[in-house]
């Protein structure tokens, strides 16, 4: 059995996942580690709400999940984030997400 990567984790209110962004890059992308959270590089610039707009499009789309199933619940206006992945459990959001941890 795998161990749960260090930036995702169960809480009440569904799955958190702890991620560094990095606005205003090439391409959208998963990239990897960022010490103890999951880095994601988003081609939309850090203004307006617009990468946290894309960062829940990219999260939902490669965890084949629905937008309105993730919010932002830490850091909206931080590089430094915590999402939550409302009423899953870690068992649906894990498969997606675990092949990036260190």
């Amino acid at each position: 059995m795998s161990e749960t990567p260090i930036f995702l984790r169960s809480s009440t209110e569904g799955v958190l996942l702890d991620v560094h962004i990095v606005p205003g890059a090439k391409r959208s992308s998963i990239v990897g580690m960022h010490g103890d959270r999951l880095k994601i590089a988003l081609k939309a610039p850090p203004a307006d709400g617009k990468a946290n707009k894309a960062l829940c499009t990219l999260l939902a789309s490669h965890c084949q999940l629905s937008t309105s199933t993730l919010r932002i619940v830490r850091g909206a206006q931080s590089r430094r984030k915590t999402i939550c992945f409302d009423d899953c459990i870690l068992s649906e959001i894990l498969p997606y997400l675990k092949g990036y941890s260190a």
